[in-house]
């Protein structure tokens, strides 16, 4: 079924009756076959109207004096009512225009028999009874529509299969509305009630159906963790249902964009995430990195949650090692921020992209990476096995490793990869110059060295 409905009627009735009702119910949503909308120049005339008839869930006919005149609508008429014959739903809806009960029985004692409206009703109060009889009042999915169609979405009749494919998606990907896969960003959790009413279930079906808009944008184009706050902002106010999602979760709009929580960047999010940043917000606090408890500058319990720490004068007192760690793949077992590597989230801070971020907090993430190279190393030696500075890091002892041209070689064309994937402007020996003036390798050996 392509058309909530079609309405069949007599030429003489668009004026001043027909044409209105077909654009009122056009405005509350409803997917209409009607001549004057569904016509286009050159279409066959009666092959169109045996598509509407064919494709449409009800046929609103509107009975009058030049109705019964004509063999047209007739035609209609006869084919709604063999549709309806063939099956044991509801397809005619008569609506009297100018008639009588008396009018309608001498045409057609089944017609007169039918329940039917009357368009001396009113055409806002004919609208809301039709819809009432198309929508049953409480449906889930004419809750969807409607929360749907207030955001301005062009969308199927709520008879197409796109909206049976739609909860099909949501029961496979969605099942825990709690839990988001691994590599699925910007996935948020659905609107999940005690007593799952009609509205709670239309909510959450509605939520579905944005989600995957905006989670499609995001897989392609991101944002993500690394991306300038603007672009952040800029796709949360593109999206239709996107900004009031994320403040109903501000932490986990913590895990997929932290830079949102830098106070300056935090436009329109000031008050939830000084909230987040109480210490007993628990919400806030992000699952253990590396094993056990977060690490802290004075060994004493952090002063707010992990995702939040971007934004405590102090960093919360996380050491460096637990901030670079976050950075690179905080969640909190349900939610990830994981997108990039270790090694791709170094250069992109050595690089010239990274200069929105305040130079401290920075300066932190890149002292803990460098004090801890089993962040940035991690998965280094699988996923770039063939490159030879990598091979010879991890095959050659702290003395015997040593920058020759054809190990800086290698390191070059790793960072050529770090400068396509991530978009970087800086040349490839800026980079690779910078990773080497740094210390890291140093600090690699040093440890790698040790827990051998």
């Amino acid at each position: 079924m392509k058309h909530d409905v079609f309405i069949s009627h007599a030429s003489e009735d668009k004026t001043p009756f027909v044409r209105e009702f077909a654009a009122a119910l056009v405005s509350k949503g409803i997917h209409v076959w009607y001549d004057e909308f569904s016509l286009k120049l050159g279409d066959s005339l009666s092959e169109s109207i045996d598509h509407g008839l064919a494709h449409s869930q009800f046929g609103i006919v509107v009975l009058s004096p030049s109705f019964f005149a004509k063999k047209w609508p007739r035609r209609e008429l006869q084919g709604l009512v063999a549709r309806q014959m063939s099956g044991d739903s509801k397809v005619i809806i008569p609506i009297w225009h100018g008639l009588t009960y008396g009018d309608v029985l001498k045409y057609s004692p089944p017609l007169a028999d039918t329940f039917a409206a009357n368009s001396a009703e009113g055409v806002e109060a004919l609208t809301e009874k039709i819809i009432r009889e198309i929508r049953p009042t409480g449906s889930p999915l004419s809750v969807a529509h409607e929360i749907l169609s207030s955001h301005g979405l062009e969308l199927p009749p709520l008879s197409d299969i796109w909206w049976i494919s739609l909860i099909e998606h949501k029961e496979r990907e969605f099942k825990d509305p709690h839990l988001n896969s691994l590599s699925t960003p910007w996935m948020f959790p659905l609107p999940n009630h005690k007593d799952w009413t009609s509205q709670e279930r239309g909510e959450n079906i509605a939520s579905t159906a944005l989600q995957l808009d905006w989670i499609a944008e995001a897989w392609e184009f991101g944002p993500h963790h690394l991306s300038h706050p603007d672009k952040v902002h800029d796709f949360i106010l593109k999206w239709p249902g996107l900004l009031d999602t994320v403040r109903r979760y501000p932490e986990v709009l913590a895990i997929y964009a932290p830079q949102l929580t830098i106070p300056g960047y935090d436009s329109g999010f000031e008050q939830l995430f000084d909230e987040l940043l109480e210490p007993a917000n628990k919400c806030a606090y992000a699952m253990p990195g590396y094993g056990g408890p977060p690490e802290t500058t004075d060994g004493r319990p952090p002063l707010c949650g992990e995702l939040i720490a971007w934004r405590h004068p102090t960093f919360g007192n996380y050491s460096p090692g637990e901030l670079a760690s976050s950075f690179v793949s905080a969640h909190t077992g349900n939610y990830y921020r994981e997108w990039y590597t270790g090694i791709q989230c170094l250069f992109w801070l050595l690089s010239s992209s990274s200069e929105w971020m305040p130079e401290n907090l920075k300066q932190q993430i890149l002292t803990g990476f460098h004090d801890n190279p089993l962040i940035w190393e991690h998965r280094l030696e699988v996923v770039h096995r063939n490159n030879v500075f990598v091979s010879e890091l991890y095959s050659k002892t702290p003395s015997r490793f040593s920058i020759t041209r054809k190990v800086k070689s290698g390191l070059e064309d790793l960072v050529s990869e770090m400068v396509e994937d991530l978009e970087l402007a800086d040349s490839v020996e800026a980079l690779s110059d910078r990773f080497l003036k740094g210390g890291f390798i140093r600090s690699f050996h040093k440890v790698m060295y040790n827990r051998r």
